[in-house]
Order: C-alpha cells, then structure tokens, then sequence
C-alpha cells in the first residue's frame, strides 16, 4: 500500500476515533449490553442468548450507524471547508486520497467492533459461558457489512448534493439489504404472474447488497458459522465492495469540485 495512502489512513483515524460523537455511541453501546446482561435475569434458562442477541444487534447498528455517518460526511466536509484542494494540490491522486480515507474508515470501525466483541465477551464468560470462537466469525461478518455499507456511503456521497440525503439512501439501502431472501421470492411470484416489473426489481436485487448472507447472529457454534458458505459470502462481500469503490473511485475523479 502506497505510503501516501497510509499517512492518509492514519490522520482519517486519528481525526475520527476521538470524535466526541462516536465517544457518546460508544458509552451508549456499552450501557446497552450491560442493559442486556441486566434484563437477561427475566430469563434465567436462556440468559446468556438474551445478552449475545442484544449484544451482537448492538453492535451491528453501532457499527453501522458510524460506517454511514462517517463516510456520508467526511468527503463533502472536506469540500466544504475547502481543506480538502490542500490535499489534492500535493502528488496525491483522487482515487488514492479515497483509498486513503476509506482505509481509515474501516480501520475506526474495526476497532470499535473489537472493543465492543470484547467487551461482550467478557460478559458472556461472566455469565458461564463457554468461549466458542463463533463470536470471531459475528464479528467479522458485521466488518464485512461494514466494507459494503462504507464504499456505498462513499459513492452516494459523491453523487448526492448533501450529506444528510446520502444517509437516508444508505439507510434505506441497508433495510432493504436485509430483506433480500423476501424480494428474491417476490421476484419469482412476479414473473409467475408475468409482470413485466419482475427484470427491474431483479436488477434492483443484484445491486442492492445482500446483506442477509453475512446474517450469522443466529448460530450459537464455530462450526455453523466457519463453513465453506461463510468464506463464499465473505468472498461476496469483498468483491462488491471493491467494485462499488472502484466506482466511487471513477465518479471522484470525474467530480468537479
């Protein structure tokens, strides 16, 4: 990786890890999971699948709450305060100063996902639980969402006017990621009936994200989770982000700014 990319990546870091809004999501992960272990006294036989369950949908929408904020408003900030020609007038590409970022971007989420892993963890092991390496492969597959959700945020930033409209189509793009198995059957009704509607809402399906593939929160062993599917799924979710920040890429460097 380009040095250039790196020192880029860094100072992405450095400026969001501290930021004092994530600090606030933080704290309020933290309290939701010890929520969960609280409330999981309701149900003594099943208390420690109360606090994964909660623990792990936690984590999920923190994760992805800071993927789309940060990156819906990191490059139009940037224009913005027209700190970001100061950037682009040294030896640094577009699609490297992107790369850059989104490097950054990932690398603050991936954190806070391994603190917050952590942390539950060692509440699960409070609690009796047996450690099971299943909650390595939750883990990763929330990240994994995080690339796709984070390249798309990049992108839509791009080509929308304000940041908060790009939120709201990330958002609505996440909702409808998760639904996918549900539009796939719709799709087959649809062509059934013959609806000429079918080859639209199909091409909608393909590129929308399939967030429902990396839906792993359900298994309660390694073995579930670490099978050949899993690795194809995250196969799937590397290549569609690589190809969305390629795009966004494409769109950058075509952007008047």
């Amino acid at each position: 990786m380009s040095s250039r990319i790196l020192r880029i990546a860094r100072h992405t870091f450095a400026e969001n890890i501290k930021h004092r809004n994530f600090i606030i999501l933080f704290l309020f992960m933290i309290i939701v999971i010890g929520s969960g272990f609280l409330f999981s006294m309701l149900a003594p036989e099943q208390e420690i699948r109360v606090i994964l369950d909660l623990g792990v949908a936690a984590i999920e929408i923190f994760a992805f709450l800071s993927a789309a904020f940060i990156s819906s408003r990191l490059i139009s900030k940037e224009v913005e305060q027209k700190t970001l020609y100061l950037v682009l007038t040294r030896p640094v590409t577009r699609t490297r100063y992107l790369a850059g970022r989104y490097t950054g971007i990932l690398s603050v989420i991936g954190s806070y996902i391994i603190l917050m892993t952590v942390f539950l963890t060692g509440i699960l092991l409070l609690k009796g639980w047996s450690f099971d390496l299943f909650i390595a492969g939750i883990a990763l597959s929330v990240f994994l969402k995080v690339l796709m959700v984070s390249a798309l945020a990049i992108l839509l930033s791009l080509a929308t006017t304000s940041t908060a409209s790009s939120f709201v189509a990330i958002s609505f793009l996440w909702g409808l990621g998760h639904f996918s198995r549900e539009v796939r059957f719709l799709i087959l009704r649809m062509r059934e009936a013959g609806s000429p509607a079918a080859f639209l809402l199909e091409a909608a399906y393909y590129a929308v994200p399939n967030f429902s593939r990396l839906n792993y929160k359900d298994f309660f062993h390694a073995e579930e989770v670490f099978s050949a599917g899993y690795f194809w799924n995250a196969g799937y979710a590397l290549f569609y982000a690589l190809a969305v920040f390629l795009l966004a890429a494409a769109v950058f460097e075509r952007k008047e700014l």
